[in-house]
């Protein structure tokens, strides 16, 4: 597709938003615009990372990706060689470049700080502290200082709400309510409804002496009164068939006694509550600005609140609007009301073309049948409003499905086109996706019984749950490559142990946590030894990367994510390697240097990159974003909770205010239309949202889908795959019969073999450590280590080895290393490099040969990086920089090893080595072989 400015994309399951995010984004850098002020935006910091190192690998990496580049050829209207040529002008900015691509919770962060002392606190605040206990307190102490402890008393007995319930709701409707303004109101007596129906009883009595219909006549208290037929089922009940007109009256006016007496009621909760909201909020900000922590859950309550009293909004959105032209959004069904308000102005900045950076961009993505988080504010339906509301917006959706094979994709299709309502034309709004995959794949349901009986009342899913595993092992399937699905953690915790008792491994982090991975291992080991010294740190580098580089002075005060980054470039690795992004993500839950140093060791986090043993087993929510080769879906086997919230509230996004009723069926009983109507609007998004849940599990597959179906649910044993009647409804989610469709390939186990020819142990050489007889004494002084990595960090963004990327690599270099070294040092460095560009038999080397640049290489659990890597379809050179012939011996048994390693690899290849000298006065090639 072309470039569009302003973007809205429906991207159903598996049909590449990623991809299509990424390339956008790698568009805008390719025209040359500013990455400072582009913004990306997504919702969790996995999910951010992730985003981050599909970029960059987008980027870096556009040769060998052949579909990013087609769609950039189509997006921006070139070649494929102009493409190329761009990337290589603006590689130097991209890479020294810092990408804005955050959660929301960290754009409001970086918001609050900009701000912070605007609402009268300390920008080094600290965040991610639970501080719900110290609100707590100091919400009681001032209750008890403005007498109100009494009103919060009396209202907890007044509406029967448990001290631990009024809690959770004050938190939830703190972070839902927009402004809890309130208005003083009493508590109603219920007198008024009593004597109305001490009247109708009297009278009610002479009429019939049927003992059911005097039952209904005979109450003291109100909260039995309605519970009772007269008031609840009149209409049903055959004994109120000798009623008269007057007892028609008189029961009228009892109803519109209990309709006001309700309405009154439900006017002083919301208010009370309303009351007791603002006093938590500003206990809540109180002990926030004593003590200088904050919860995730405040950070966008304090920038509404910055918004709505400590600052001018215009002055705010002016600032922020100098700092972003370019907005990407991704999942943007899962935005809440309080984000997207926050957003819109900058928004509608950007798609009027008013901003201070003239003429933007804004591009969202996302899927409505994946909005699945209704029950913590997502409203899937900003997704339609917002190009509603803008008509600039151009939509379009992506209809190839990339993920999984023709009979899941169509099983799909044919399953959920009639669940997700009609088109503004009244075709169905579900859009067919097309597959990608030539493979037919496969599609099984099967049933299983629940039983009363307590002992064994899963005993038939878990068997039938076995035989589906069974099946896919005897087809040649891995347990690696196996998924179950289920929905609340206790049916995982049922389904783990029965399998892992069957002798089934189930999946856990022990041996693939985070802390394990080499490179995050390397940089908490080092970062150890720069703080203490000891030598059992510099010990444990040596084993990971062959030598242990000299200590540097941290600078504790900054960014646990800015010193690991910093520690990653000094060491040669890769910066930006799954396991460091993860690395830099958990981070932020420490509060300092040394709190991440005495505590990363107990931190359970797994490896993005671990190579799991055995099934995975996760809640559907858990598997939205993921795919499996084989999934198994199981159906739910409980009972959901009751409904036992104080409040329906549901945000009108179309009306733009939030509809909010007391929670109590009563209301629907005596006629009370806006709670009908709410209810049964909170009704139907509920079921969307499961609808939503069944598509996200039917769409993790790529190559077979087994789903598990309840035979015959009731009320106390639900099911989402068929449907069932309760007592007042039938209840419908899915109503899916047992089919195999497709056919299950038989996978061939591969039997492990190893190629490799035998290789002495990898000697780890030491760098600079040993010294020929001609040697001269090495400084090992800091300003050497900056002048080796500067010298490395130049070579490294030379986008080609010429003059003219001379220069913007040395702008690099300056951007980079400026404030550490001198110009003298800087100018000596490019001289060096400019030397190295002058050598022809340097020149002679590389003409004709893919470069790769910084290669890790390792052996026997050691860690090594090579300069470069020059490869055609015949030769490969590895290149290494000297920036001094101080240690030629070692230099060249390195290199040896490097090439021993490399044909046990690439044993048909011609292989050779370069040593090149970087040095003032030239450059020198010095080439191995073995």
């Amino acid at each position: 597709m072309s470039f569009e400015p302003f973007l809205a994309l429906e991207a159903s399951a598996g049909s590449g938003k990623t991809f299509m995010l990424s390339v956008r984004y790698v568009a805008l850098v390719l025209q040359g615009n500013d990455i400072s002020k582009i913004l990306a935006l997504t919702f969790t910091k996995k999910a951010a990372n992730e985003m981050k190192e599909r970029i960059i690998k987008t980027f870096c990496e556009l040769e060998t990706s052949a579909g990013e580049l087609n769609e950039l050829s189509k997006m921006l209207g070139l070649e494929r060689e102009q493409i190329i040529a761009l990337r290589d002008k603006y590689k130097a900015n991209f890479l020294r470049s810092e990408l804005k691509i955050l959660t929301f919770d960290a754009f409001f962060g970086m918001i609050l700080k900009l701000f912070s002392l605007n609402l009268g606190l300390m920008p080094d605040y600290e965040s991610g502290a639970n501080i719900d206990n110290e609100v707590k307190n100091r919400f009681l102490k001032n209750l008890l200082k403005y007498d109100l402890l009494s009103s919060v008393a009396y209202y907890m007995q007044a509406t029967n709400e448990s001290k631990t319930a009024f809690f959770e709701t004050l938190k939830m409707l703190y972070e839902s309510l927009d402004d809890p303004s309130y208005t003083e109101c009493k508590m109603p007596f219920d007198d008024q409804v009593l004597a109305k129906y001490e009247t109708l009883s009297r009278y009610a009595l002479t009429l019939s002496k049927n003992q059911y219909y005097q039952a209904n006549f005979s109450e003291t208290k109100l909260a039995e009164l309605v519970k009772k037929p007269l008031i609840n089922d009149f209409p049903n009940k055959r004994y109120f068939s000798v009623v008269d007109a007057k007892f028609i009256e008189l029961r009228d006016e009892l109803i519109s006694a209990l309709k006001e007496y309700y309405a009154n009621l439900e006017k002083f909760k919301i208010n009370q509550f309303f009351k007791f909201i603002s006093f938590y909020e500003d206990s809540r900000f109180d002990t926030i600005a004593e003590k200088n922590r904050l919860d995730f859950v405040d950070v966008t309550r304090l920038v509404k609140r910055l918004l709505s009293k400590a600052i001018d909004k215009e002055m705010l959105y002016f600032r922020l609007d100098g700092r972003i032209k370019h907005i990407l959004i991704d999942e943007f069904q899962d935005t809440n009301v309080a984000q997207y308000k926050i957003l819109l102005p900058l928004i509608e900045e950007t798609l009027s073309g008013d901003g201070q950076n003239g003429i933007g961009s804004f591009f969202y993505v996302g899927d409505i049948k994946q909005s699945i988080y209704f029950f913590r504010g997502g409203k899937k339906e900003l997704f339609s409003k917002l190009k509603y509301d803008f008509k600039q917006i151009k939509f379009d959706n992506l209809k190839i499905n990339y993920r999984s094979d023709k009979a899941i994709v169509n099983f799909v299709n044919e399953t959920f086109k009639e669940k997700f309502g009609a088109d503004e034309n009244g075709n169905f709004a579900y859009k067919a996706q097309l597959p990608n995959s030539n493979s037919e794949g496969f599609v099984g349901i099967y049933e299983f019984e629940i039983n009363d009986n307590k002992e064994t009342k899963f005993d038939n899913f878990l068997q039938t749950l076995k035989q589906r595993v069974d099946f896919l092992v005897s087809s040649g399937v891995s347990f690696e490559d196996i998924c179950i699905l289920c929905w609340k953690n206790d049916n995982a915790t049922l389904i783990k142990e029965f399998l892992e008792k069957a002798g089934i491994p189930v999946a856990s982090g022990g041996s693939n946590l985070l802390i394990n991975s080499a490179k995050v291992r390397l940089i908490t080991e080092f970062t150890r030894f720069c703080l203490f010294g000891d030598k059992i740190y510099s010990q444990s580098i040596n084993e990971l990367l062959g030598h242990c580089p000299p200590k540097l002075e941290l600078k504790i005060d900054d960014s646990l994510e800015a010193i690991f980054k910093f520690i990653a470039k000094y060491l040669r690795i890769d910066p930006f390697d799954k396991n460091l992004l993860k690395l830099y993500e958990i981070s932020s839950n420490y509060k300092n240097l040394f709190d991440f140093i005495f505590n990363i060791d107990a931190n359970s986090t797994l490896a993005p990159d671990a190579k799991h043993l055995g099934i995975s087993l996760m809640s559907v929510h858990k598997s939205k974003g993921l795919q499996f080769g084989h999934v198994i879906v199981c159906d739910t086997i409980n009972k959901g909770r009751g409904d036992d919230k104080p409040f329906l509230m549901d945000y009108d996004t179309f009306e733009d205010k939030l509809d909010i009723k007391l929670n109590d069926k009563i209301l629907s009983t005596i006629g009370d239309e806006s709670y009908i109507k709410l209810k049964s609007r909170i009704e139907n998004l509920e079921k969307e949202n499961i609808i939503n849940e069944l598509y996200v599990a039917l769409t993790r597959a790529k190559q077979s889908l087994q789903i598990l179906v309840n035979s015959n649910p009731n009320g106390n044993s639900p099911s989402f795959f068929r449907a069932y009647e309760t007592s007042s409804e039938i209840v419908e989610y899915l109503n899916l019969q047992p089919i195999e469709i497709g056919k299950m390939d038989v996978c061939k186990k591969v039997e492990s073999k190893t190629d490799f020819i035998p290789l002495d142990s990898f000697e780890p050489v030491p760098k600079q450590v040993v010294k020929a007889s001609s040697d001269a004494p090495v400084s090992k002084d800091i300003d050497s280590i900056y002048f080796g990595l500067g010298l490395h960090y130049m070579l490294e963004m030379l986008a080609k080895f010429d003059k003219p990327s001379l220069e913007l690599s040395k702008t690099a270099l300056i951007n980079k290393f400026g404030g550490i070294l001198s110009d003298e040092v800087i100018n000596e460095i490019c001289q060096r490099v400019l030397n190295l560009i002058n050598n022809q038999d340097f020149q002679a080397i590389i003409k004709g040969k893919k470069l790769f640049k910084e290669q890790d290489i390792g052996f026997e659990g050691n860690i090594k990086r090579l300069d470069m890597l020059c490869i055609n379809e015949d030769e490969m050179v590895i290149i290494d920089y000297k920036s001094s012939k101080n240690f030629i011996l070692k230099n060249q048994k390195q290199m040896s090893e490097y090439i021993g390693i490399l044909k046990q690899i690439y044993g048909e290849c011609k292989i050779s080595g370069a040593i090149v000298f970087i040095l003032k006065d030239g450059a020198e090639i010095l080439e191995v072989m073995q």
